[in-house]
């Protein structure tokens, strides 16, 4: 399923704010507000972003990588033109 894969790789980058997808802007914002306000919450914001990000990419390691555990999943077909069109 290489179209899938591909959509959810793309959606989960954006989902973690990686720059030039829609949720970068927001995500600078809010840790540069923070460090303006506070260097102890603006360090504390990067942290929960960067935990943020590894728990996304493994999630995707898993669901994409991991190994089959019910046979009826083996059936799935990937992404039709319909459902990939935006």
């Amino acid at each position: 399923m290489p179209v899938f894969a591909t959509f959810f790789m793309i959606f989960t980058l954006s989902s973690i704010g990686l720059p030039l997808t829609n949720g970068f802007v927001g995500e600078f914002l809010i840790l540069l507000g923070a460090f303006k306000a506070n260097m102890t919450y603006g360090v504390l914001a990067a942290t929960g972003v960067v935990l943020g990000a590894c728990y996304m990419l493994w999630m995707y390691q898993r669901v994409i990588y991991g190994k089959l555990t019910k046979p009826e999943n083996e059936k799935l077909t990937d992404l039709t033109a319909r459902e990939s069109w935006f």
